[in-house]
């Protein structure tokens, strides 16, 4: 167990650390990463089943590692599993199939949504639907609205973000696709960087 000193990404990120969009897309692609190794695990199908900024923990480099992985499960499992008892999800990381039909299987691109609501939260630095009911953000996930992107955000990095939380679940990118596409953007902010 590895102890990572400035706990949760949420944490980072509410906090007063001032993060370049450099910074911010080298944090999403460790934390893509993470999300690519345990869908790639050894034992095949395997899923977070809690993705949101606290299941991914931050150490003093700003390096982003995924936790919780205790709670992973195999697609098989989760099957087996009630969508009323996988309780530790939160509203704002469910996603619109989930909301729109309890009976729905939790899938990799279930998890893949959940994972773009947390790219928004590092792109923004702001909880995702704050100051919303669970009834409101149930009514505006399930009517395709989403939480609008810094003006500043990177293009490719909005396109990423955006496909990560499309509606329908066949346009959600794979782990792996999210890591290559941040992997590029990644560099290309480096070379504008050092060439500014």
């Amino acid at each position: 167990m590895e102890y990572l000193e400035l706990g949760s990404l949420r944490t980072v990120l509410q906090g007063k650390r001032q993060l370049s969009w450099q910074t911010c897309v080298r944090m999403a692609l460790d934390a893509a990463s993470g999300l690519y190794r345990m869908h790639q695990s050894i034992e095949k199908f395997k899923l977070h089943c809690s993705i949101d900024s606290t299941r991914f923990l931050v150490d003093q480099g700003l390096r982003v590692k995924l936790g919780d992985l205790e709670l992973a499960k195999t697609e098989t499992s989760i099957r087996r599993t009630s969508a009323t008892s996988q309780g530790s999800k939160k509203m704002p990381f469910i996603s619109p199939q989930q909301l729109g039909n309890i009976n729905y299987p939790y899938d990799k691109p279930c998890e893949v949504y959940s994972f773009g609501i947390v790219l928004w939260e590092i792109a923004s630095r702001i909880l995702p639907f704050r100051g919303f009911t669970d009834e409101e953000i149930h009514r505006k996930v399930c009517e395709k609205m989403q939480e609008p992107l810094p003006s500043d955000c990177p293009n490719d990095l909005r396109e990423l973000i955006d496909e990560c939380r499309a509606y329908d679940p066949f346009e959600r990118p794979k782990a792996g696709a999210i890591v290559d596409r941040l992997k590029n953007i990644l560099n290309r902010i480096s070379t504008v960087t050092n060439e500014s």
